[in-house]
């Protein structure tokens, strides 16, 4: 299939019992949610928004998330502190940074800090898509989790 094709999951193809992907974001404007959820909705995703900080280490007690992305302002103390909260368990969330001022020298930072990418604001389609499912599967593999089967996956992609 064309891995450029990143149509939702049909509901036939779904193993009984499976949850959607969950995703939590923190810190993103409510245009930039209106966008995402757009975007990864229709992608079996299942989002999770927080307004900050706390809100979003609230969120991800008891849950098992594949990807966290992080407006680079988000209050509550930032980015660099919720992945210092979060680099103890062993199930983590990639977390996927995301800014207006995306840069090679922000791009650097979060890679070196241990991050799972750096996403431009406004979002753009195919980047959101691709980025999020690599993080998934990525996340995925490190933790050896599964709720998706791979070949519902692969059907998406």
């Amino acid at each position: 299939m064309d891995s450029q094709n990143f149509g939702p999951i049909p509901a036939a193809e779904r193993q009984r019992g499976e949850e959607e992907i969950q995703v939590v974001t923190a810190g993103l404007l409510s245009a930039e949610m209106q966008s995402l959820r757009k975007l990864l909705e229709p992608h079996q995703w299942n989002i999770h928004e927080a307004a900050d900080c706390v809100d979003a280490l609230r969120i991800l007690e008891g849950r098992q998330v594949a990807v966290l992305m992080v407006r680079d302002d988000v209050p509550g103390g930032g980015w660099k502190q919720l992945r210092d909260q979060l680099c103890h368990r062993t199930d983590a969330p990639n977390l996927i940074v995301c800014s207006k001022l995306a840069d090679e020298r922000l791009w650097a930072e979060v890679l070196n800090l241990g991050c799972y990418d750096l996403l431009s604001l406004p979002f753009e389609a195919s980047e959101v898509v691709r980025i999020a499912h690599l993080g998934w599967l990525s996340w995925k593999h490190a933790t050896g989790l599964t709720h998706h089967s791979a070949s519902a996956v692969m059907h998406a992609w």
